[in-house]
């Protein structure tokens, strides 16, 4: 899936960036602050999961023309990016390299994504392309290859024709080192536009069926409206 193939990017732009591999590595495994308290980022049994992402749901089937926006916790956006990322690494095989998910609204930007183990990365079902990326960044950084470091998106999410996107100034973050699209584009040889199209469809979306026609980011809330 492209979350993870975007992940790797920022690996091998990682292993190609002209800066200290000393630095490099501490930035590179340096954990969110949050991902400390691990009863807030370990991964939920798949019935407990579906049990929160059903009362999000509920909630944002409250939008109605007597409820005309719904505000979402963090710990409500965690949810909807954890079952996100499960659904992407059952996909890819991958479950067990997902050590954690990571969730954060701070500045009106919104942070997401996931602590993985590398080794167990690494016996996924990952493409040629993604192993020559992998493969990159662990033999240009001694130590890296065992390491646990977190893969991240953070941008402001709009809402565009219905669908959750995030804006053109979304960041790729490896640890606490942090590379635009245009970087990314630069490494694959795409236009940005490309790559910022291809993250957006690895977003959770809102049901279908609700009429949702802005999203912002106040404070430490996500706000949905209907028009």
């Amino acid at each position: 899936m492209l979350m993870k193939r975007v992940a790797l990017i920022g690996l091998g732009v990682l292993g190609s960036a002209g800066v200290g591999l000393a630095i490099a590595y501490h930035q590179a495994t340096s954990l969110p602050d949050g991902y400390r308290n691990q009863a807030q980022t370990s991964l939920l049994a798949p019935n407990e999961l579906q049990a929160e992402v059903q009362q999000v749901e509920q909630k944002l089937r409250s939008l109605s023309p007597e409820n005309s926006s719904v505000s979402l916790s963090s710990t409500d956006v965690k949810v909807l990016v954890t079952a996100t990322i499960a659904q992407i690494s059952q996909q890819v095989k991958a479950s067990t390299a997902i050590k954690g998910v990571h969730t954060e609204i701070d500045n009106n930007q919104l942070h997401a994504g996931a602590v993985v183990d590398l080794a167990a990365l690494q016996q996924s079902q990952l493409s040629r392309q993604e192993k020559a990326l992998l493969q990159e960044a662990i033999q240009r950084i001694p130590g890296f290859h065992d390491r646990q470091i977190y893969l991240g998106l953070e941008g402001q999410p709009r809402m565009v024709n219905g669908q959750i996107q995030l804006d053109p100034n979304t960041r790729v973050k490896v640890g606490k080192l942090s590379f635009s699209l245009d970087q990314i584009a630069q490494r694959v040889g795409v236009a940005p536009e490309q790559i910022q199209s291809q993250i957006n469809r690895t977003l959770p979306q809102v049901l279908s069926e609700i009429p949702v026609s802005s999203i912002e980011v106040e404070h430490d809330r996500v706000v949905l409206r209907r028009n």
